[in-house]
């Protein structure tokens, strides 16, 4: 990785913390991808993923469960020697969705 990229990363990253970014609470979906180790085609994918949950949820007039959450991510992008992500790297993600993805944001609502 080049020098000026590491730079703009790390600026990148000072700044979401400064805004109070946290594992629970990332600003940014593509700098929580980045730091999970996840790709743009899987950012996309896990994106296309939460919209039709969302959008699932909603119609059936159900509940936004955690266990739908991780089921994306882990099949995304499993997790390492088969050790499930915690939930609060679930929460994070779907919380750096919701932002993106206005459904979502009122399903996570009923989330404390």
């Amino acid at each position: 990785m080049d020098d000026n990229y590491k730079l703009l990363k790390n600026s990148i990253d000072e700044i979401l913390e400064f805004l109070g970014a946290s594992t629970v609470n990332p600003i940014s979906v593509s700098n929580f991808c980045i730091k999970m180790g996840f790709s743009i085609e899987e950012k996309e994918l896990m994106q296309i993923k939460f919209c039709k949950l969302a959008s699932d949820t909603i119609e059936d007039g159900k509940t936004l469960k955690l266990e739908d959450c991780r089921k994306i991510i882990e099949e995304v992008h499993p997790s390492n020697l088969g050790v499930p992500y915690s939930d609060d790297v679930i929460i994070g993600f779907t919380r750096a969705y919701a932002n993106i993805i206005p459904d979502l944001k009122e399903l996570i609502k009923e989330w404390k």
